[in-house]
């Protein structure tokens, strides 16, 4: 059995071509993704750059998030920076940044170890652009004086400068959740 390519026109650039025939590829110089014509007229992404990174904290210690007013989410501010590709992970500013070329569908983890106070409820959340995003939180009540932990994990459309960071927040005033594994996970997975 053998194939031939047909019509193959390999272009470059950030635009694609018009009217693309089947077998036609191009590269996005961008974005790094390259398309290929499948079906005449229609271009079809075929391969993309990995885009990623993480955050992270470990402290046997805890780092101490003060809740001032239950209700309010508190930003966790005390991350070490982990891989990254075309995302920019800060510890200055403890959140991931898109890259320009690294817009796309993300899957979005993170995973909590926490010191809570007793019969709290705590509710941990995914924030992009300084908004919650609804479908990657996760809440539990904390007992007694103990610890805890919580995660979450979603899928969701990102683009270039977008920012994405990790809060907390409990249903009364005046709690601390203290800090002792924390990780934040993004990875782009289509496009």
């Amino acid at each position: 059995m053998s194939f031939t390519t047909r019509n193959l026109a390999e272009t470059q650039g950030t635009t694609q071509p018009p009217s693309p025939k089947v077998g036609d590829q191009h590269f996005d110089t961008v974005t790094g993704v390259t398309y290929r014509c499948m079906v005449a007229d229609a271009w079809e992404a075929v391969s993309m750059p990995k885009a990623y990174g993480s955050l992270s904290e470990k402290n046997p210690s805890g780092t101490v998030i003060a809740i001032a007013t239950g209700g309010t989410f508190v930003k966790w501010v005390s991350s070490v920076a982990g891989p990254s590709n075309l995302t920019t992970p800060s510890v200055a500013n403890d959140n991931i940044v898109i890259d320009a070329g690294g817009g796309g569908v993300y899957l979005i983890a993170f995973q909590v170890s926490y010191l809570g106070n007793a019969n709290e409820v705590y509710h941990w959340g995914v924030f992009v652009e300084g908004a919650e995003v609804d479908a990657i939180g996760s809440e539990r009540k904390i007992t007694a004086n103990d610890q805890g932990s919580q995660s979450g994990v979603g899928f969701m459309a990102l683009s270039a400068t977008d920012v994405v960071d990790l809060r907390v927040t409990s249903t009364t005033n005046t709690e601390t959740a203290t800090v002792e594994h924390v990780q934040l996970a993004i990875m782009r997975v289509g496009i």
